[in-house]
């Protein structure tokens, strides 16, 4: 390994292509130590490597199991695997697969959590609809003013969003907020 004083001669243990161990090598003239430094930045070149690495392989199973779940008797199933995915892959796909998933299972509560978090993956019009379908979901589960809300944020992202529009109408005027109607239209 190249050190700004010369080189740090090592012996690699490795597993399956992985290093084990490190140490210096007794064999070479300039010594048999190694020290903290030089072992770090050995580890962290494969520590990366797996990172990537392992969550490629958590996004292709979760891709396998969002797509045995349609299919499967017991969807349920496949949530761990896509809900590890989504958590530590961070990705707008994953969380689509997550959405996916608790929306064909019919589990709201876990759908509107998810549907959240997508929700900071998206912008503009995507976010519109997003906040859109969170705020029929919302209004499904009785919960008119967490419905109002998200309409009015999806009116935020795209002011021309008209489903909308006629949507928050519709809540303020059954929550007897006409005021808040009449102030739309101004």
């Amino acid at each position: 390994m190249p050190r700004p004083w010369g080189a740090s001669p090592m012996v690699v243990v490795t597993h399956e292509g992985r290093p084990t161990h490190l140490q210096g090598n007794p064999l070479h003239p300039s010594g048999a130590g190694l020290d903290i430094f030089a072992q770090a930045s050995i580890l962290g070149l494969y520590a990366s490597e797996a990172t990537r690495c392992d969550l490629d392989r958590l996004a292709e199973l979760g891709r396998e199991a969002l797509l045995r779940s349609a299919t499967s008797d017991d969807p349920d199933a496949a949530v761990p695997v896509i809900r590890r995915w989504a958590e530590r892959a961070g990705t707008r796909e994953a969380q689509e697969a997550l959405v996916a998933l608790f929306e064909e299972s019919g589990r709201t509560e876990e759908l509107v959590a998810a549907l959240e978090q997508l929700d900071g993956l998206l912008d503009g019009a995507e976010r519109a609809a997003n906040r859109r379908r969170l705020g029929y979901l919302h209004a499904a589960e009785g919960r008119l003013d967490e419905a109002i809300g998200a309409w009015r944020e999806a009116l935020r992202h795209d002011a021309g969003d008209l489903a909308s529009l006629e949507a928050l109408v519709e809540a303020l005027a059954e929550a007897n907020r006409e005021g808040e109607v009449l102030a739309l239209c101004d």
